[in-house]
C-alpha cells in the first residue's frame, strides 16, 4: 500500500506543474488561454464548447489547491467511509461536553483525555460533529489543532483569540517573555538566537537548549506553550463568552459579518439605526476590553428588572402556604390555600 504521505508529495509535484504549464500556454496560445480580472484561469474555446452541449466549463489551476486540505482528508479517509463502525452515544456525548467545556482545546489535550478514544475522536472531526477548521492546520500536528464544539463558536474565540504566527513549527510561539512549561516546571524563554533558545526559569535557573531539541520536545509534547496571566479585561470578555448560548454567538456572529464593511471603511451605504447602535457597541467594547466582538453579544440576559420584587416576609409566607396547605396529601385547591 502506498504510504499517503508519498503519495501526497508526488501529487503536489505533479500538480504543482500545471500552473507552469498554465503560464507558458498563456503566452503561446493566448486566444485559448487567460486570466480574468480576478486571476483565475480561462479557456474560452472550452467554455463554448461546454455551453453548445448544455454544460459548464471550469478551468482550475494547481495554485488554488489548499493542500492542507487535501492532508486532511487523507488523513480521514478511513473516517469517512460508509462502512466505519458507529460511534457509541455515550461516547460521543462525552468527548462532545469536553469540548464544550473547554472551547479551542487542541487536538494533543483531547487525544490524552482518559475517558477519550482516539477513533472516536478522528471520526466525530470528519462528520463535522466536533468542529475543525480542516483548510488551516494539518491533524498531524494534534498540539496546534484547536477543537471547537461547532463551527459557531470557533467564529466567536477567533475574534478574541486570533491564532499568532509562531516560530516554532509546533504551536509554540518562540519569542523572548512566552512562558513554556518543560518537565513540570514553569519557564520564560530568556533568549531565542539562530540556534541556541534560552530558558529562564525559578530563582536565577537558566538553561539554554538547541532549537532542534525544541522542535522535538514541542511535537512529543514535552514542551508547552503557557497562556500568561489574563488582566481584568481579559477574564470580562472571556467570562461575556463562555455564558453566551449557541444562539446568541450565532446572532453575534451574523452582526459581525454585517458590521465589517463599515469597520474597515468599506464603500457601503449608510447604515441604519440598528447597525449604528452595532457599532456603538462594539466600538465601546473595544475601547473598555480590547475586543468588540462582545459587544455584539445580544445582552438577552440583561433584560427587564431581574431583581425580586416582594418582601422576604411574603415571600416566606408564600413558600410555607405551598408546603404545608398545597403540596400535602389532602391536595386543596389553589384558590383554597
Amino acid at each position: 500500500m502506498t504510504d499517503p504521505a508519498v503519495l501526497l508529495r508526488d501529487l503536489r509535484r505533479e500538480l504543482a506543474a500545471l500552473e507552469d504549464d498554465l503560464r507558458r500556454l498563456a503566452e503561446r496560445q493566448p486566444q485559448r488561454y487567460g486570466r480574468t480580472a480576478e486571476g483565475r484561469w480561462r479557456c474560452p474555446p472550452g467554455e463554448a464548447y461546454a455551453q453548445a452541449c448544455g454544460l459548464s466549463y471550469q478551468l482550475r489551476s494547481s495554485a488554488e489547491i489548499n493542500w492542507v486540505f487535501q492532508r486532511n482528508m487523507i488523513f480521514l479517509e478511513d473516517y469517512l467511509r460508509a462502512e466505519q463502525a458507529p460511534i457509541p452515544p455515550a461516547v460521543e456525548e462525552t468527548i462532545r461536553r469536553v469540548v464544550a467545556a473547554q472551547p479551542g482545546m487542541t487536538l494533543q489535550e483531547l487525544l490524552h483525555h482518559n475517558t477519550t478514544s482516539a477513533d472516536a475522536i478522528y471520526g466525530l472531526i470528519a462528520t463535522a460533529r466536533i468542529y475543525v477548521d480542516l483548510e488551516a492546520v494539518p491533524l498531524a500536528e494534534s498540539a496546534r489543532v484547536p477543537l471547537f464544539a461547532d463551527r459557531d463558536t470557533a467564529l466567536a474565540y477567533a475574534h478574541i483569540h486570533p491564532t499568532p504566527p509562531c516560530a516554532s513549527a509546533h504551536g509554540i510561539d518562540l519569542a523572548c517573555g512566552t512562558m513554556v512549561s518543560w518537565d513540570g516546571r514553569a519557564w520564560t524563554i530568556g533568549h531565542v538566537g539562530e540556534t541556541i533558545v534560552g530558558l529562564r526559569g525559578a530563582g536565577s535557573a537558566w538553561t539554554e537548549v538547541p532549537l532542534q531539541v525544541c522542535e522535538t520536545l514541542g511535537r512529543q509534547g514535552k514542551l508547552i506553550g503557557l497562556a500568561p496571566e489574563p488582566t481584568p479585561a481579559q477574564r470580562t470578555v472571556r467570562e461575556r463568552l463562555d455564558s453566551a448560548g449557541p444562539a446568541e454567538v450565532h446572532e453575534a456572529n451574523r452582526r459581525s459579518e454585517i458590521i465589517r464593511p463599515f469597520l474597515h471603511d468599506a464603500p457601503v451605504t449608510a447604515p441604519g439605526r440598528t447597525v449604528y447602535r452595532w457599532l456603538a457597541r462594539y466600538r465601546q467594547a473595544e475601547r473598555l476590553y480590547g475586543h468588540g466582538y462582545v459587544g455584539l453579544l445580544p445582552r438577552t440576559r440583561e433584560r427587564g428588572n431581574r431583581r425580586r420584587k416582594l418582601p422576604e416576609a411574603t415571600r416566606a409566607l408564600m413558600t410555607h402556604a405551598i408546603t404545608q396547605a398545597y403540596e400535602t396529601p389532602i391536595q386543596k385547591n389553589k384558590q383554597a390555600v
